[in-house]
């Protein structure tokens, strides 16, 4: 996915990036010892390790991602999943993995789950 860094503080010797997708703004850790330039764009795959109260059917229909606090809330459309893992469409060019969770219908469903932005990694890549 594209994001636009807005913002860049080390924290505790990790880079945190604030950054602004096409649906809203998260937080994460930066992977690349290197600082990211703010107002650059960059593409990048998230990892999240760790989930927050599990991820649940959302009663908002619409792609979001936002920060409050120390948390980043997701939402999206449960798109389709396989033996292990759900695949969520947060935008055109975002789709995360998550743990696989019963009850939630692939191409129906929009679900939410929330993360502390320290359990969010960023890796950018080139394309």
């Amino acid at each position: 996915m594209k994001i636009c860094v807005e913002n860049v503080q080390v924290e505790n010797g990790g880079i945190v990036a604030f950054c602004r997708t096409s649906i809203g703004d998260f937080k994460g850790m930066w992977t690349q010892k290197e600082e990211p330039l703010i107002g650059k764009e960059y593409y990048v795959e998230l990892g999240i390790e760790e989930y927050l109260n599990g991820i649940a059917v959302s009663v908002v229909h619409d792609y979001s991602v936002s920060i409050k606090e120390q948390l980043v809330h997701f939402i999206g459309l449960c798109e389709g999943a396989d033996e292990e893992v759900m695949y969520i469409r947060l935008s055109v060019d975002w789709i995360e993995m998550v743990d696989l969770v019963g009850g939630i219908r692939t191409g129906d469903d929009f679900v939410s789950f929330s993360a502390d932005y320290r359990k969010i990694k960023i890796y950018p890549y080139t394309i």
